[in-house]
């Protein structure tokens, strides 16, 4: 899944580029936000993530060192499969000038445009191997990213296999010290293993709706083949449209005790 995930981006990306000379990986912001080598990072490797859930991989190192030499190889094949494409006056420039005199004149040979104030760089010169190095850096890390979202996804070593959402809770607060309380009296009864008594309660806490609260407490439910139940709760808080986890809030228990779905 990741070979074909990489290759359908590394085709959209060149040919994009040959037919409308806009290279999607090198959007930036302010020169040092690699915007666009994030995101075809992220649908480049992209296949993997959905490799590990359909096959229930976990995480490992090979999975790790994978999707790095993947980012890699498809960085180099960005810029090498233009330049084999690349015609000028209907003659093929891998035919006039090898590849590494032509990377480092693309590199360097280009100037950037602000479109607000209609000003233009000049040419980047060796500037243009350092904003390379950064896209470079994102298009690691963000693939990277896909090894930090499986590692966040609960998998059971007993059967083998990613758990899968059975249920998803939210309640919604405006008050910081009443979510603290109600998510440490659950969080007890989670340490105590009473989870039975915990969805009557959850239920009763909060606001169903967001309205004008920014903070939520999470409550999930997972199962596995082997019928473990793995319950998590979290804190999260209202970033720009979306709920974000509070750092270091998310605890989770595993146990064979049936733990009811609805209430």
């Amino acid at each position: 899944m990741g070979l074909i995930t990489t290759i359908i981006t590394i085709v959209i990306c060149v040919w994009v580029e040959l037919n409308s000379d806009f290279v999607i990986y090198s959007f930036t912001f302010f020169f040092i936000i690699p915007v666009g080598a994030c995101l075809v990072g992220l649908g480049s490797a992209s296949g993997y993530y959905i490799g590990a859930k359909l096959f229930h991989l976990p995480t490992s190192k090979t999975l790790t060192y994978g999707i790095l030499f993947n980012a890699a190889s498809s960085f180099y094949l960005l810029y090498y499969i233009p330049y084999y494409f690349l015609e000028i006056n209907g003659q093929f420039v891998r035919e006039v000038i090898d590849f590494i005199p032509y990377l480092k004149i693309a590199l360097t040979d280009y100037s950037i445009s602000f479109i607000r104030s209609r000003t233009n760089t000049g040419t980047v010169g060796s500037w243009g191997y350092a904003i390379t190095f950064i896209q470079f850096l994102g298009f690691i890390f963000s693939s990277l990213a896909i090894v930090g979202k499986l590692e966040e996804e609960p998998y059971c070593k007993d059967c083998s296999k990613y758990y899968s959402e059975k249920l998803d809770y939210k309640k919604y607060y405006r008050d910081e010290k009443k979510i603290i309380t109600d998510y440490t009296l659950l969080s007890s009864l989670m340490q105590l293993q009473s989870f039975k008594k915990i969805g009557p309660l959850y239920k009763k806490m909060g606001h169903k709706s967001v309205g004008e609260n920014h903070l939520s407490l999470d409550y999930k439910i997972y199962t596995c083949n082997c019928k473990n139940y793995y319950i998590s709760l979290s804190m999260s808080k209202l970033s720009n449209d979306d709920f974000e986890i509070i750092n270091k809030t998310l605890i989770y228990s595993i146990t064979k005790d049936k733990i009811p779905l609805k209430y």
